[in-house]
């Protein structure tokens, strides 16, 4: 059996789905160039680095300012297109 090398439409619904259930709801705040942050590796371009933040609401503290919850973060997704993505969560 040869090394699978690309995605097929069952990897891309089984990711979809992972995807859904832990980034459902965040908003993208950047995209980068992949290729340059994995240090010209890429040279085909296709990489890509989405940064994402969650929207919910910041938490009051006492001394009068704000602060995140544990639970609100922000998240990074690699994306090499046909390939491969990962998240950071």
């Amino acid at each position: 059996m040869s090394k699978k090398s690309r995605f097929d439409g069952l990897d891309v619904a089984a990711m979809t789905s992972h995807i859904k259930r832990c980034m459902l709801g965040f908003k993208l705040a950047n995209v980068y160039d992949g290729s340059a942050l994995l240090g010209g590796v890429e040279k085909n371009g296709g990489v890509y680095l989405f940064k994402l933040a969650d929207p919910s609401p910041a938490v009051a503290v006492p001394n009068g300012g704000e602060e995140k919850d544990e639970q609100s973060k922000r998240v990074m997704l690699l994306m090499e297109s046909g390939v491969r993505f990962h998240p950071t969560v």
